[in-house]
């Protein structure tokens, strides 16, 4: 009985065996085969190509930095620069200012970023403290230079204004000489647009004179007139070579004739040759001899005749443009003898038509010509109006220095409005000084009783720290820029060779962003258009790829502007060619490619997946143990999708780098569907 039971249980378990290898044999057939994918940290990459338009004219835009103030400029509008001549200078002493603003703002990112760093590992309310006191202690620096700046503002002013007297006399003249260079070269744009347009419409005019001569001849029944004038036309027809035109009729029909007579010459010449005879020779050399004859004789007549036919097309061809000529002038001038209007006006349309098509005149030129010319008006109203308005301005501010200086020469000058911005700042600096008191004593109670929660979230902070380092580095290239400009002693130079076509800038004026200084560098630019999503990742500055169709060779420039998106959704975007020969209107294609940030956890894109509600989601593979082994189960983990571009996503969730996300399924699969796992890619 015992050995019974024990061959029972070896055979249940084979059986197990051989039930267990099936099943997962059949399951390798059956079950989803997946691919997989471990989050990792990465860059999206943005890219954006098209074609462009090629515009003369190419505009070089100054990058101004907003807050420096100008000291001196060196050219203004309408000037010529060369390249690496200085164009203006900043004031080297505010922007000393600036740098010292920047790196205590630099210092108080880098304790925020230390304090970030603590409290992911142990909040400590006495880095708020720490910082509280240096809040406190700049306060009070900012009351006590407010006090200063009270103090001596009213010993300043009249030095103050006189200086900005004379700056505003100087810059009166300036913009006096300005508008006059300004409006020399609009004016020669007039002139030449004028011209061009001129020369656009002359050979119209003179089709319409050619035909008017010609109906005029034929009204006056004058026979010799209309001859001449019939002539005329075939002479305007033919660009003046209507002389050549017909001794190539001449000679065509000269080479027709001469090759008809060679075919005669040759038919006779083989009748006279051949003994037809000899085909019925008995002897083979003969019959063979015959033969021969017969095939060059033949070889010849083709040839002759095929020259023959070549000859007849060459003379068709000429003689077809004057047949239509013919027939149209002598419709014309029927119609101009019977008198009949109606037919008068189709037989002129016919004729006109026919000799303008053979013309080829380009009606896109003509309007062109005339949108320049209307253009170049336009410019030169525009100039002398905007030109007079800076002109009327400046004056007014001259002569309102100039009644605050005599004000206070005989001591009426009211000061109120000087101080009132110094006495503003007071007021405030003593309120933050105040405030921030009151957050430091608040700080200094809660030290005493504030328990620190040490599970903070460990996300929240890492965004924290990531937006920190941006502000940080951003902060960093900031000082950089400013440690540059004042190693340059403030001075800008022109990067390009042209001439300023528009300037913002003023003698001691704060930049405010808003401003732009344009060099016309008279060369070429590329003119682009790109859907706002796409180039939403892009910026002035951000480095293109350029070339033509016919080569494989791209240069690279660099974004010089970037618009604002149309009612379409369009941006408009130019880049500056470099020296080539270039046509206006012509085409090249362009590739823009950029790096982002870098994000904690990128996966591919055919791993996101939405559900009925819209909401974002991956499925990851999870293991777990059954009665026959390990399986591999899909399960949903909703997901946050922070950007992506076309092959990659940035994610962010309850997940880590060591899950594996299901980026591709031999089949439909949902959560809870059993999967089988290739390797991670």
């Amino acid at each position: 009985m015992e050995k019974k039971l024990k061959k029972l249980l070896i055979g249940f378990f084979i059986f197990m065996l051989i039930f267990t290898f099936v099943s997962r044999a059949a399951a390798s057939v059956t079950l989803a085969q997946v691919t997989v994918f471990s989050p990792k940290r990465g860059n999206l990459i943005y890219e954006q190509s098209g074609t462009g338009t090629i515009k003369e004219n190419a505009e070089k835009y100054m990058k101004l930095e907003a807050g420096y103030k100008i000291l001196k400029i060196n050219k203004k509008t309408g000037d010529r620069v060369e390249k690496k001549e200085l164009l203006f200078t900043y004031d080297t002493s505010q922007l000393k200012e600036l740098l010292s603003a920047r790196e205590l703002e630099l210092k108080k990112l880098k304790l925020q970023y230390d304090k970030n760093s603590l409290s992911s590992k142990n909040t400590d309310s006495h880095l708020d403290l720490e910082a509280a006191l240096l809040q406190e202690e700049n306060a009070q620096s900012d009351l006590a230079d407010a006090i200063a700046e009270l103090d001596t503002i009213k010993e300043s002013v009249k030095e103050k204004k006189t200086k900005e007297y004379e700056e505003s006399v100087a810059a009166l003249k300036e913009l006096e000489t300005g508008k006059a260079n300004a409006l020399r070269p609009l004016n020669r744009d007039i002139t030449d647009t004028e011209s061009s347009l001129t020369q656009a419409k002359e050979p119209i005019l003179k089709l319409e004179d050619i035909i008017t001569v010609y109906s005029n001849a034929v009204k006056s029944k004058k026979e010799g007139a209309a001859e001449s004038a019939y002539t005329a036309v075939f002479e305007f027809y033919y660009d003046n070579k209507y002389k050549e035109h017909k001794q190539q009729i001449e000679t065509a029909t000269k080479n027709l004739n001469r090759l008809k007579e060679d075919l005669v010459s040759t038919t006779r010449k083989w009748e006279a040759t051949i003994d037809y005879q000899d085909q019925y020779s008995a002897e083979d050399s003969v019959r063979k001899a015959y033969q021969q004859q017969i095939s060059a004789r033949n070889s010849e007549v083709t040839a002759c005749n095929r020259a023959i036919e070549d000859a007849q097309e060459t003379l068709d061809k000429l003689q077809a443009e004057d047949s239509k000529l013919d027939t149209a002038l002598l419709t014309y001038k029927g119609d101009l003898e019977s008198g009949y209007v109606n037919r008068q006006k189709d037989s002129y349309q016919s004729l006109y038509r026919l000799l303008y098509d053979h013309l080829a005149i380009k009606e896109t030129d003509i309007r062109l010509a005339k949108e320049k010319a209307d253009r170049a008006q336009e410019d030169a109203k525009a100039a002398e109006k905007e030109w007079g308005e800076k002109i009327r301005k400046a004056r007014i501010q001259a002569e309102a220095l100039e009644s605050d200086i005599q004000a206070i020469k005989k001591g009426s000058y009211d000061y109120s409005k000087d101080i009132k911005d110094a006495k503003k700042a007071e007021e405030t600096a003593r309120r933050t000084l105040e405030t921030v008191k009151l957050q430091r004593e608040k700080l200094e109670a809660e030290i005493t009783v504030k328990q620190s929660n040490e599970e903070t979230s460990k996300l929240t902070i890492s965004l924290d720290q990531s937006m920190l380092q941006l502000d940080i580095s951003s902060k960093e290239e900031e000082i950089a820029k400013l440690n540059k400009i004042i190693a340059q002693k403030g001075r800008v130079y022109s990067p390009v060779q042209g001439i300023i076509g528009n300037s913002g800038l003023d003698y001691g004026i704060t930049l405010t962003g808003s401003e732009k200084l344009v060099i016309l560098t008279g060369g070429f630019e590329l003119v682009m258009k790109g859907n706002k999503d796409n180039l939403k990742y892009f910026s002035e500055g951000d480095e293109i790829e350029i070339k033509s169709y016919d080569s494989n060779t791209p240069f690279t420039s660099t974004i010089e502007t970037l618009g604002l998106p149309d009612e379409e959704g369009l941006v408009t975007f130019t880049a500056l060619l470099p020296d080539g020969n270039y046509k206006e209107g012509g085409s090249l294609t362009y590739r823009l490619k950029k790096a982002s940030q870098e994000y904690p956890s990128c996966v591919p894109l055919q791993a996101i997946r939405q559900d009925a509600g819209s909401r974002t989601y991956v499925l990851m593979v999870k293991e777990k143990a059954t009665v026959l082994g390990i399986e591999q189960t899909a399960f949903r983990m909703d997901v946050t999708v922070e950007e992506k571009d076309r092959n990659t996503a940035a994610i962010s969730g309850s997940f880590t780098s060591e899950d594996i996300i299901i980026t591709g399924s031999s089949k439909d699969i949902s959560e809870g569907d059993r999967v089988m796992a290739n390797e991670t890619e």
